[in-house]
């Protein structure tokens, strides 16, 4: 039982976090920029090792490094993408698309 209840407490703030993230880049002052993969590393989940992307962009000229679970099965370093990111908060940001 105590299982289940800390389950759905985790599910419960890690949905809060993705709504507030997505608030803030829908609500508030945000900008577009390009993000360049510069490595790929892989993590373990429970369903064994999952890849991640690790990205970076440039914001007021500092360097922001940041990284996602990547499903598709096409990566490579060198990959851009183009994001959004939050002016008061750069480290929150989306992928709008691939730049091929």
């Amino acid at each position: 039982m105590l299982i289940f209840l800390l389950n759905g407490f985790i599910f419960m703030i890690s949905s809060a976090e993705k709504n507030r993230v997505e608030s803030i880049l829908d609500n508030e002052p945000t900008k577009e920029t390009i993000a360049t993969v510069v490595a790929i590393d892989l993590r373990s989940t429970r369903g064994g090792k999952q890849p991640w992307l690790v990205i970076n962009y440039k914001v007021n000229n500092e360097i922001i490094e940041q990284s996602f679970a990547e499903f598709n099965r096409d990566r490579r370093t060198g990959r851009k993408y183009l994001i959004q990111y939050s002016l008061e908060y750069p480290d929150m940001f989306r992928i709008l698309k691939e730049i091929n």
